[in-house]
């Protein structure tokens, strides 16, 4: 789903079954970029940080108490 700052919904898109969303997630933002995502630690992984890094993209995820300090 991607909303505005205002958290007016933009756009979003339901994904088949079969597919899991952070498989999902590299193809959907290649597109876009400047973006900041608020996401699941679960989404960042090798193919997504590609994307991100190439089209100028954030990601913020919440810290978790099983999470190291960073």
């Amino acid at each position: 789903m991607l909303v505005s700052v205002a958290w007016v919904v933009l756009n979003y898109e339901i994904t088949p079954t079969p597919v899991s969303d952070v498989t999902a997630t590299p193809e959907r933002l290649a597109h876009c970029s400047g973006l900041v995502v608020l996401t699941d630690v679960g989404y960042v992984g090798q193919p997504l940080q590609r994307v991100i890094a190439k089209n100028a993209i954030q990601f913020w995820t919440c810290h978790r108490s099983k999470m190291k300090d960073s």
